[in-house]
């Protein structure tokens, strides 16, 4: 975020600097995170929705996050896989044996 704020020329120098004094450890809380930005900006549908639309946004995501919480505590799977997913992953397993 502050790079944003620095003069350009300096921009690219400074990313470097950051990069650079970074921790390792944070390259998995990228990964762990970046699915659920993703996510995040597929479901808002205006590149600047309003209040109550980004308001409406979390709630839904909320209630999603609590459903699944409720399925891994009674230890019920998801959706039962489609038949396309299914001969997919026996082709998968056939090529990686």
């Amino acid at each position: 975020m502050a790079l944003s704020l620095m003069p350009t020329a300096e921009v690219e120098k400074q990313f470097k600097r950051i990069h650079a004094l970074a921790s390792p450890s944070l390259d998995d809380l990228f990964v762990y995170f970046e699915p659920y930005n993703r996510r995040f900006g597929t479901r808002i549908m205006k590149k600047h929705p309003n209040f109550w639309s980004f308001i409406q946004l979390i709630q839904d995501e909320h209630l999603r996050f609590e459903h699944i919480i409720i399925q891994l505590a009674s230890r019920v799977s998801g959706s039962k896989p489609s038949t396309n997913k299914t001969a997919f992953q026996r082709r998968f397993e056939t090529l990686n044996i």
